[in-house]
């Protein structure tokens, strides 16, 4: 019989860990704010679905970017991952900052590529897994 220590993944520091806790006490403060009744109104409302929302995204792609940046192993796969959450925040920072005040609302707008980019991204992304394997 043998024993074999379990496998371990790469570190990533301090500060990395400090932007994961982050993202999640963001993730977890806006989720509270989608249970029913905790807001008076189900209308958009700027601090919750803005400020709360954009940053939970922006401060995710930065999570996701942390892994590509600092480690070798599946590189190109994870920073094909990184680029995709960074369109997703792109386009909801442009959405939020720009397209929801203009009257009325382009369609297709900026924000709209940012998301279908982001798709493509990961289609790409899951390609190159699915050759690897």
């Amino acid at each position: 019989m043998t024993t074999e220590a379990p496998a371990r993944g790469p570190s990533l520091g301090r500060g990395s860990r400090l932007l994961a806790a982050a993202a999640f006490v963001l993730v977890a403060t806006f989720t509270v704010t989608t249970v029913p009744g905790v807001r008076s109104s189900t209308t958009f409302h700027d601090l919750y679905d803005g400020w709360l929302q954009g940053a939970s995204y922006v401060v995710l792609a930065a999570v996701a970017l942390v892994r590509p940046w600092r480690v070798r192993q599946d590189r190109l796969l994870w920073g094909l991952f990184g680029l995709a959450v960074c369109l997703r925040a792109l386009g909801f920072v442009i959405y939020l900052g720009y397209v929801r005040r203009q009257e009325p609302q382009p369609y297709p707008s900026v924000a709209d590529y940012c998301w279908l980019a982001m798709d493509g991204v990961l289609l790409v992304a899951l390609w190159i897994l699915l050759r690897r394997r």
